[in-house]
């Protein structure tokens, strides 16, 4: 008797770490993370001045925005990979086996349950924060429902709804800085730009799947070619940012610089060469790129002379 106890105990533990892995995995913690931490850099940083950061601190509206934000966030990466599992078990199957020990049922509930925590925390802040969020909610579900496997129009949504919940906090704090703006629509056209290299990786899998992305669509050399000139527009902007804000933003202007010179390293890339065997490294990078630029809203001392 005691050793089948031993035994059941023994083979019952890694089952619950291996779920709690799964769950984790499902939710892209690193992600929200990410998310959450930048959304306090703005706060800190770009939104107050940071010597009354004991003062921010202490505004428990905020942390309440940005806990929302996070669940809301959670909650559509379980829909997000209900829908996708066909498709993750071709593109990527070792993380989508690990995710498997989370069943289907389960994600539906937790997904249930966490955007109804975060509607019912929206409405300790405001009867328009609710709406502000049961929008992105429905936005979120959307999106994986339909719009993803749209050519185009899912890589639009996607990137946009990733800078959503920054919006939250704008409103919050009354934001009048176009600058500050100007800057987030950088971060999103870097995001829009890592949706479609995103799609040219998963090719096969939305191949498969019945996806009509927009390599399936047009073929991945079409898609190639309509990247690179994304590419290109992203150099354009970065500069153009760099430039209107010369000799005032000046630790900034390093990292947009950079950025500007790094993606147009890609574009010449794509001129000369098939770019096949670089997406998944360009990938990388600009996840590297868009984390390297949450930072750069701490580093940046200057945000209240523009």
């Amino acid at each position: 008797m005691e050793e089948n106890t031993s035994h059941t105990t023994g083979s019952s533990s890694p089952t619950i770490t291996l779920k709690i892995l799964a769950l984790l995995s499902h939710v892209r913690w690193q992600n929200i993370l990410v998310l959450a931490l930048s959304q306090y850099l703005a706060v800190f940083f770009v939104l107050n001045d940071p010597k009354d950061w004991n003062k921010v601190l202490t505004d428990w509206v905020m942390h309440i925005i940005i806990l929302c934000g996070m669940l809301a966030v959670a909650g559509g990466y379980l829909i997000n990979n209900f829908y996708d599992r066909e498709k993750d078990l071709i593109n990527r199957p070792h993380r989508t086996l690990l995710e498997a020990y989370v069943n289907n049922d389960l994600i539906v509930r937790l997904y249930i349950l966490i955007n109804f925590l975060a509607l019912v925390l929206s409405l300790l802040v405001s009867l328009r924060a609710f709406f502000y969020y049961v929008v992105f909610i429905v936005l979120l579900w959307f999106y994986s429902h339909k719009v993803k496997k749209k050519p185009l129009a899912g890589n639009l949504l996607a990137s946009s709804l990733a800078i959503y919940p920054f919006f939250s906090v704008f409103i919050y704090y009354k934001l009048h800085n176009w600058n500050v703006l100007f800057y987030t629509l950088l971060i999103w056209m870097l995001l829009y730009t890592r949706e479609l290299i995103k799609d040219l990786e998963s090719h096969r899998g939305d191949l498969i799947a019945g996806y009509h992305t927009l390599p399936v669509l047009v073929g991945k050399l079409n898609a190639q070619i309509f990247l690179r000139w994304i590419l290109l527009a992203d150099v354009v902007f970065f500069l153009l940012f760099s430039v209107h804000v010369f000799g005032r933003l000046n630790v900034l202007i390093y990292y947009t610089l950079a950025v500007a010179g790094v993606i147009f390293g890609m574009f010449i890339l794509s001129l000369k060469e098939n770019i096949n065997m670089y997406i998944a490294l360009w990938h990388q990078i600009f996840r590297i790129i868009v984390f390297i630029g949450v930072f750069f809203l701490a580093l940046e001392p200057n945000w209240h002379l523009v």
